[in-house]
Order: C-alpha cells, then sequence, then structure tokens
C-alpha cells in the first residue's frame, strides 16, 4: 500500500487558506481538504493489493477576508511518502 499525506511547512501568512482538491485518482483513493502546519493530512491512499497509483492535486491560495493583496506569496509543503506492508 502506498499512502501520500502532505502539510503545510510555511505560510507567509498565517491567515492564507491553501485548499487542495484531487481527481482522477488511479489505484486507489485521494482526498480533499485544507493544508495546515499541524499535522500531516492525507491526500491518497492506494488499494492495499497496490503497489503504486497516482492522483491529480489543484491548489488554491486564498486569503480569508481583507487585508492581504494580490501579488506574489510563499507557501512551503512537507510531502511523507509510506510504503505500507499491511
Amino acid at each position: 500500500m502506498v499512502r501520500h499525506s502532505r502539510r503545510a511547512e510555511r505560510l507567509e501568512h498565517s491567515d492564507l487558506e491553501c485548499d487542495l482538491e484531487h481527481s482522477r485518482a488511479g489505484g486507489g483513493t485521494g482526498w480533499n481538504g485544507t493544508l495546515g502546519s499541524s499535522s500531516y493530512a492525507l491526500v491518497f491512499q492506494s488499494d492495499p493489493a497496490r503497489t503504486s497509483g497516482h492522483v491529480d492535486l489543484a491548489w488554491t491560495l486564498a486569503a480569508p477576508g481583507s487585508g492581504i493583496h494580490a501579488g506574489n506569496h510563499q507557501l512551503t509543503i512537507r510531502w511523507k511518502l509510506e510504503s505500507i506492508t499491511p
């Protein structure tokens, strides 16, 4: 089984929101969610008998209110890839 997780390592502004939407997961299941810095969140897990899989991911970075203007903003993401043998 293959498992992919991710978390925000650093957001330039703490009130920026980063949403993740999956599509076209093959050989497993994809999950949508919001990126946070406190823990890893699962984005893809393959079916139990598989050793590989794929998923397309779309990111949306947005300010939840006023005070953050358009322009360049930086987001650092840490990925965790696991191979689990049941």
